[in-house]
């Protein structure tokens, strides 16, 4: 907390992490979450690789507004796993990121995109 990198979460942003404290690090990118507690002696910490806070808040308080940021964490990565748990199906995501692997040729532009279509708002991704 005193590098102004993390702020606390609280409410709607750290419901997932009921009776703990939980650290969310402030980043563009990939960033680190850390719950401690409840009794203080455990904790559990993963990487969000879509942060749902990009920007300072100003405060040492997380801001639980529906940003776009929080947003994308949400449909990539929040409901992906919740849907997971509850059906065993993996791969479900809500604003799905269509961004190909390095290793996977880019196809040309779909006629979608060229046509001025909105993306998909849900999409399955099946990895083998």
């Amino acid at each position: 907390m005193a590098t102004g990198r993390f702020c606390i979460a609280r409410g709607i942003g750290a419901s997932l992490h009921r009776h703990q404290t939980t650290l969310r690090e402030i980043s563009g990118s990939d960033s680190l979450h850390i719950s401690i507690g409840p009794d203080g002696n455990q904790f559990d910490a993963h990487v969000d690789r879509y942060s749902p806070v990009p920007d300072s808040p100003g405060s040492i308080f997380c801001p639980n507004d529906l940003s776009i940021a929080a947003l994308r964490h949400i449909g990539r990565e929040v409901v992906p796993e919740w849907v997971r748990k509850k059906t065993g199906i993996p791969g479900v995501q809500l604003f799905p990121d269509f961004e190909l692997t390095p290793t996977v040729p880019r196809p040309e532009p779909a006629t979608r995109q060229e046509a001025g279509l909105p993306p998909p708002l849900v999409g399955i991704t099946w990895r083998f």
